[in-house]
Formats: C-alpha cells, structure tokens, sequence
C-alpha cells in the first residue's frame, strides 16, 4: 500500500481555491486590474521576454505612482481616514489597557524570585512600567543594554541606565535612544526594587552562559541536582515573553472585563501614572521615548464609565 494519496491537481487546485475567503479573491481580481490598466496607459509590453530589471523598474512605477481613480494618493486618503476613526472613540482601535496601580502591585507580586522564572517575571513586571517598554521590547532586552552609573571616585550611584541599541523594529543598525532611561533604586520597598533585582538576576547567570539576552531559558535541573545553574545557555522565545503581563494578571485572579491585556500594557500603565501624577505630555514623551503627544492619546482616552486622564500642559519656560 503506497504512502502517497492518488487526489490530482485539478482536485487539490479546488480545495485550495474552496478555501481562499472570496475577499481576497475579489481583491486579488481588483489589483490585476488596476495593474493591467496601469501598463496599459503606460504602454507597458509584459510577455516571457520581459527581463527581470524591466520588470522591477515597471513595478517600482506601479507601486510609486499608483493612485485611486479620484486622483489622491492611497497613503495620504488612509491617514485621514485614520484620524477621522480615531476622533470617535466607538470607532477607535482598541489600545493595550493601562492598569491600576494596585492591580500591577498585585501582578508583580504572584512571582517568586527564588525560582528562576520567578525571578525574571518579577523584574520584567518592575522594569518593563520602569522603562515604559513597548510590548516585544522585553523579549529584544539584552544586557549590554544596562550600565551601572559611577562617580568620578568609580563608586556606583545606585542607578542603572538603559538605552537599547535597537530601533522600535529592532531592525536598521544601531540607533540608541536621545535620552537614556534609568532604574532607580526602591529603599523603600527593596522587595520592589528593580536595581537590586537585575544585580540578583546578573548573579544567577552561570559564567559559561555566552547569550548576552536579559532573560533567558529556565533550566529543568535547577532544583533537582545540587548546584545545577539556574538558567540555560539559550533566551526565552519572544512569544514566551509576550503573554507574560496576561499571565501575571491571570495568576493574580484580577478581574479585568474586556480590557485588552498584552505586554504593551506595560507601556499604557507607565503613561497613566505619569499622567496621574500631574506631568504634562511634553515632559511624558521625554520620559517614556514616544515620538509626539499624539502617541500617548489612544493611552488616556476614556473607557467605558471612567473619565479621561488629564495631563497638567508644561509650563513654558
């Protein structure tokens, strides 16, 4: 009996097209179209003797010059199309939920730091509101990132800077941050503090772990045979790190309703404690890295039944 089924090409051609949603059929149809229009006014000759540069050069045409029939150009029609969305708030995508700071306390809490997952959710729920990070942002953290600041004398100051060298992609070269952000040191509560957490966390990575990621894989044996390492030579995948900050909020018990939780909530949090704390937007942006004001609005509109957070505007000097 063979292995292989007997099914034809023509049958496997109507499964496949069965299961292609007629949207994409339709829109399939409707970009061919525009672009056989398009080479048509062009005079564009395509056939088996056309080269792969011509082919190249009609298509950057294509792609540079091609509009909607009214004339206007698809790039500028979405951005105002956007921002007409984003004026009404039922109409408005839904951003990542900023939480109480209770709610956060609570999340940090649940982990223990004398495990070594533990450990590194702990200071991934500190820092990552600390450092306002976006949501993949954690999961691209490295420790080259973090300096310890000194005196002239070379005494540590007790805080630590962090400017990663990537961009908000993690793609295009090196491209540090115009303004590092710090971990201070909690004396307060030094079970919170984030500093004392990462030197803990520095301390449990074995002398023989070459990976230069900040958190890294859990190792099966750490508990089971005496002096195994805490950690593995290899980082935690970036989908692991993603459902951290929903983890934490589920080991918690909390009751969020429909709030959407991701990792990026860490970095809606840290815009609405700023802002509750009276900074205006300009002083925000500066702290949190954002590019303008307008990036932190979709953070401090209205939820249903809450009112909206109200930044203090900077003071002109």
């Amino acid at each position: 009996m063979s292995r292989f089924g007997v099914c034809s090409l023509s049958t496997i051609d109507k499964k496949v097209k069965g299961n292609v949603p007629i949207n994409t059929e339709k829109a399939k149809k409707t970009v061919w179209n525009q672009f056989t229009t398009f080479c048509t006014e062009r005079e564009y000759t395509l056939s088996a003797e056309t080269s792969e540069a011509q082919l190249a050069n009609i298509m950057k045409d294509y792609a540079y010059n091609m509009k909607k029939m009214d004339g206007e150009d698809y790039k500028e029609a979405r951005d105002a199309k956007r921002k007409a969305l984003q004026s009404i708030p039922e109409k408005r995508r839904a951003s990542a939920a900023a939480l109480e700071e209770k709610d956060w306390d609570a999340m940090t809490t649940v982990w223990d730091e004398e495990t070594p997952d533990g450990l590194q959710k702990k200071l991934f729920m500190i820092i990552s509101v600390e450092l306002a990070w976006r949501g993949g942002e954690g999961s691209m953290a490295s420790i080259h990132h973090f300096k310890a600041e000194q005196r002239n004398d070379g005494e540590t100051t007790g805080r630590i800077e962090y400017n990663p060298i990537f961009s908000k992609t993690t793609q295009g070269g090196d491209k540090k941050l115009s303004d590092s952000k710090w971990l201070v040191e909690n004396r307060e509560i030094p079970d919170k503090c984030p500093v004392r957490l990462f030197q803990k966390l520095r301390e449990k990575r074995d002398a023989n772990i070459k990976s230069d990621r900040l958190f890294l894989t859990q190792n099966p044996f750490w508990n089971k045979v005496p002096g195994a390492r805490w950690y593995k030579d290899s980082p935690v995948g970036q989908n692991t790190i993603s459902k951290w900050v929903k983890e934490s909020a589920q080991k918690a018990g909390l009751d969020l309703g429909n709030k959407k939780i991701t990792n990026h909530s860490s970095r809606a949090t840290a815009v609405s404690n700023l802002a509750k704390s009276g900074l205006g937007e300009q002083q925000i942006i500066k702290i949190t890295g954002h590019a303008n004001s307008n990036s932190i609005k979709p953070y401090l509109q209205p939820r249903p039944g809450t009112p909206r957070i109200n930044c203090q505007e900077t003071a002109k000097e």
